[in-house]
């Protein structure tokens, strides 16, 4: 890597996942950072750069990257062979397991790009076909309906706070009052919870 030129999200993932984590979190623009760091960008053009930057290589708002992903998940991947055979009826979306079974590339760009798919499937006016399970509450109300980026927040923390951070784990954990395991600390017993929030 050259002086002025930036590190890829890939190589950053390596030995700086924390860092990486934590723009992701606050949906903050990797290329907006490495802007605003006088970097030239390190990543070449290609199939999910629609994403990140529009024809004349401007930097994509949040709203904006999620309307071109919501775009590219109804023009190229719910096709109706796809809707057929997975038996998703005409406004129906897959869940974001199924869709990584054979669309894992578009679950990567989106978590690369930081864009909720619960984001996405709102802008394609879509409803999720998910059937109730352990972390449901953090995508669907008792409705069915999809929560909002800050209500599913607000679901993962109670969760933490209520089921989580017990007096054994945080007496296990060395973890003081009003203070947040770490991550690497909330692997060891509870992968399934990290997992389900995306990290």
């Amino acid at each position: 890597m050259e002086i002025n030129q930036a590190p890829t999200l890939n190589n950053l993932r390596v030995e700086n996942n924390d860092f990486v984590s934590a723009i992701g979190h606050r949906k903050l623009s990797f290329n907006d950072i490495i802007k605003e760091a006088k970097l030239e960008v390190n990543i070449p053009r290609g199939k999910w750069s629609f994403l990140d930057n529009n024809a004349d290589g401007n930097s994509l708002n949040y709203d904006q990257r999620v309307q071109n992903a919501a775009d590219y998940l109804k023009n190229e991947i719910l096709t109706e062979k796809y809707k057929q055979d997975k038996n998703l009826e005409f406004n129906q979306a897959p869940t974001l397991d199924k869709l990584r079974e054979e669309h894992g590339d578009f679950v990567a760009a989106i978590g690369d790009h930081h864009i909720s798919y619960n984001d996405i499937i709102k802008e394609a006016n879509f409803e999720i076909n998910i059937p109730r399970g352990k972390w449901s509450f953090l995508d669907t109300n008792a409705e069915g309906n999809l929560l909002t980026y800050d209500q599913s927040v607000q679901n993962a923390a109670e969760y933490l706070k209520n089921e989580i951070l017990t007096e054994k784990f945080k007496q296990d954990n060395n973890i003081e009052l009003n203070q947040a395991p770490t991550i690497p600390q909330l692997q060891e017993e509870h992968k399934d919870f990290i997992s389900a929030i995306g990290n």
